[in-house]
């Protein structure tokens, strides 16, 4: 545990620190909204993106020691402020079982960092809860369970490629 910190995990640990403490873009809670607010959202997912770009190996593994070391509350309160999960996702006039089977080629920049951060943080997430279940049942966490559910049914209509592949995931492990 004593070995160094690269400083592109570093900087991605400054990054989502700083995506969380934004918030969400729709003023839930303390969400820094309007243009100002926007335009340090866009700045972020940039960021993102050229850590990603940087070291992809290293992103994805940084993203899923984030939600497994990190509390849950953190973890959803990092998604709510990224992806807005407490919104309807915009997602094309494609609804039902054929929604977003693609791999990104034809999204905006903020939406393929988002579906890359989705990708790489979702099963580990599940494997989280699966695993809490009994606490996130707990009357105290119910906000915390309602989140999360928001959350997943947010992937499910806007992600819906890696929903199908965690869930497949999760039959073939069970």
């Amino acid at each position: 545990e004593n070995t160094p910190v690269s400083p592109h995990r570093l900087a991605l640990t400054m990054l989502i620190k700083i995506v969380k403490s934004l918030g969400c873009a729709y003023g839930c809670g303390e969400g820094h909204r309007g243009l100002s607010g926007d335009r340090l959202r866009h700045q972020a997912q940039n960021c993102l993106t050229k850590l990603y770009k940087l070291d992809k190996m290293q992103f994805r593994q940084t993203m899923r020691d984030y939600v497994n070391k990190d509390s849950l509350n953190n973890v959803v309160d990092f998604l709510h402020a990224l992806l807005g999960f407490c919104m309807e996702p915009v997602t094309d006039n494609k609804a039902g079982f054929g929604n977003n089977f693609t791999t990104m080629d034809n999204k905006s920049t903020a939406q393929s960092i988002e579906g890359i951060i989705v990708s790489a943080m979702f099963k580990s997430l599940i494997t989280r809860c699966a695993s809490t279940t009994h606490e996130l049942h707990s009357p105290e966490n119910l906000g915390l369970y309602c989140d999360i559910r928001q959350l997943v049914q947010f992937i499910k209509e806007a992600h819906g490629n890696v929903f199908r592949r965690v869930a497949l995931s999760a039959l073939l492990d069970s």
